[in-house]
């Protein structure tokens, strides 16, 4: 996941990381994870996965 603008807190397993434009995070497979978005706008951020038959688990 990399942030595209604004910013936004995102929970990876128990830790928090605050990510501002141009910050990226790697996601582990089966790690959970948030993303909040801190301000008032809409955060925009480009998400790639490994596969394309990635299956969601919970909500």
């Amino acid at each position: 996941m990399s942030l595209r603008s604004l910013e936004c807190d995102h929970s990876l397993g128990d830790v928090m990381f605050h990510l501002k434009p141009g910050m990226a995070l790697s996601i582990p497979q089966g790690v959970p994870h948030h993303a909040k978005v801190t301000g008032w706008e809409p955060c925009r951020m480009i998400i790639a996965y490994s596969a394309v038959d990635r299956q969601t688990i919970g909500e």
